[in-house]
């Protein structure tokens, strides 16, 4: 029912900021290394309360580590155009995880684009003795 007094819609956050309240004191039952990946006794609305409640300080330090790295490889090499889009997406992701919880759905779009990016990113920031020439003829890495 839309007008149920129990969906907590006077806060302005559409009940967030009680589910939130709520995931924060589970998380501190076990602060450290979590409850459990989707252990989580409901939806968060906020993907780092979601990571912090299920991953504890440990998965979302590893988490924050993830997308730093991530956005600052893509900032580094936004002097390309398609570098400075990444590094846009990259950003958008993050914000998008303030009010909804997607970074461990492998079912959303928006989270697979955020990896593959991220993979791409960092695959680009290798130095080159990892990126052997590839002789596009014969396929074959030359010496």
């Amino acid at each position: 029912d839309l007008d149920s007094s129990g969906r907590g819609t006077g806060s302005g956050f559409t009940g967030r900021t009680e589910i939130w309240a709520r995931v924060a004191a589970w998380w501190w039952q076990n602060p450290i290394v979590g409850n459990g990946f989707r252990t989580s006794p409901e939806y968060a609305h906020n993907g780092y309360l979601q990571i912090l409640g299920e991953l504890g300080i440990v998965g979302l330090a590893w988490f924050v580590l993830l997308l730093g790295t991530a956005a600052w490889q893509a900032f580094k090499q936004s002097d390309e155009r398609e570098f400075a889009a990444l590094f846009a997406y990259i950003f958008a992701f993050a914000l998008y995880n303030i009010f909804e919880a997607r970074p461990t759905n492998a079912s959303n779009a928006f989270t697979i684009g955020f990896y593959f990016l991220a993979a791409f990113v960092w695959g680009r920031a290798l130095p080159r003795k990892f990126h052997p020439p590839i002789d596009v003829t014969t396929a074959r890495a030359q010496p």
